[in-house]
């Protein structure tokens, strides 16, 4: 009965944090700037503001949310270590899954900032082809015409 119990639950909470996800990416949308030419050209420090901003009420939301739910008593009656571990999984899963669906604005923001700012840093340590399989076991065979010649 547990595992129908808490299978209820999780269905439940998949829905719940999915809708107040899309629900806070679609107000998002209308209260920040698209990322567009418009953004792009925009400071730093308005770029940096609007991002953090962007990221601050996603945390905010979803740790509250999380929070108040876990206090509620479940839908269906499971023991109380599956039930906190059922609200921490789904909560975490569902929510990101559904804010960053819908946010997508959001993301690009994060990609641009990091390929204006941090990319030409980060591929001195690490090359921009340099891959750990290639380092461990060297180039992979990808053309198997010459071997068959």
């Amino acid at each position: 009965m547990e595992i129908l119990g808490g299978s209820l639950n999780i269905s439940i909470l998949a829905i719940f944090y999915t809708a107040l996800g899309a629900f806070l990416s679609f107000m998002m949308f209308h209260l920040f700037d698209d990322f567009n030419n418009d953004w792009e050209n925009e400071t730093l420090s308005y770029q940096l503001g609007d991002v953090s901003l962007e990221l601050s009420i996603v945390g905010l939301v979803a740790f509250w949310s999380t929070h108040i739910i876990s206090d509620f008593t479940p839908f269906f009656e499971v023991h109380p270590e599956l039930d906190k571990l059922i609200d921490s999984y789904i909560s975490g899963l569902f929510y990101a899954l559904a804010v960053f669906i819908f946010l997508e604005g959001l993301t690009d923001k994060v990609k641009f900032l990091y390929n204006k700012y941090l990319n030409s840093h980060f591929v001195r340590v690490f090359p921009q082809n340099w891959s750990l399989m290639k380092t461990m076991f060297g180039p992979r065979k990808t053309d198997t015409k010459k071997e068959k010649a």
